[in-house]
């Protein structure tokens, strides 16, 4: 990979907790109501495999 090529990696764990999380309505003691925000699961799909091969491409013959 070229020098400066990359400006921002940015990650955000956990990854694939399987757990769920919330989104809680109010501050301090009349924290009282939530709802389901998201499941933090992961895949990995047939996209995730033809970007490696792509990356993997452009590293073996950068233009």
């Amino acid at each position: 990979m070229a020098d400066a090529s990359v400006d921002l990696v940015y990650l955000d764990p956990p990854f694939s907790s399987k757990a769920d999380y919330n989104m809680i309505f109010g501050k301090g003691e009349d924290k009282q109501a939530q709802m389901r925000a998201f499941t933090d699961t992961w895949r990995w799909g047939g996209r995730g495999t033809l970007d490696v091969e792509e990356i993997k491409n452009a590293v073996a013959h950068p233009k």
